[in-house]
């Protein structure tokens, strides 16, 4: 009788299991995607694209050196005003700044230029008042 159960619970397990992986496609839910270069260089225009985001949120983009990730010493918010469209997708275009702020305590900071070969993680967040927001990161790296 306990294997009869078990194996009920195993189908049961296996078959939730095969839903929930399908449930994108299943539902038409869109999950967050970021897609654009995977280099850069310094003060040149580049363009992102994001799919999935929540209607009409906006999006917010930070660049942090990836050997600082985690930490709140440094960084660089990119200026724009960017809004995912009545599908959820947005077309992120900017300037790659030349550098991002390294700080040491309080308001002391200064002004890093990019390293070439350094690696970047770029954090995009989009927020819609009175939803859940969504963020991602995609990593790039400037020449």
């Amino acid at each position: 009788m306990q294997k009869a159960l078990a194996r009920k619970v195993l189908v049961l397990v296996c078959v939730s299991g095969l839903l929930l992986s399908n449930a994108e496609k299943s539902i038409g839910v869109t999950l967050p995607k970021l897609t654009g270069p995977s280099t850069v260089n310094r003060s040149t225009w580049v363009r992102f694209y994001g799919t999935g985001f929540p209607l009409d949120a906006r999006v917010s983009v930070f660049l942090v050196p990836v050997e600082f990730i985690g930490g709140n010493c440094c960084g660089i918010s990119v200026l724009g005003k960017w809004k995912a469209n009545d599908l959820g997708r947005v077309v992120i275009a900017f300037r790659w700044p030349r550098g991002y702020h390294r700080c040491s305590g309080g308001r002391d900071c200064n002004l890093y230029a990019w390293d070439s070969g350094e690696r970047v993680q770029m954090q995009v967040s989009a927020a819609k008042p009175g939803t859940t927001g969504v963020s991602m990161t995609k990593l790039v790296r400037v020449l």
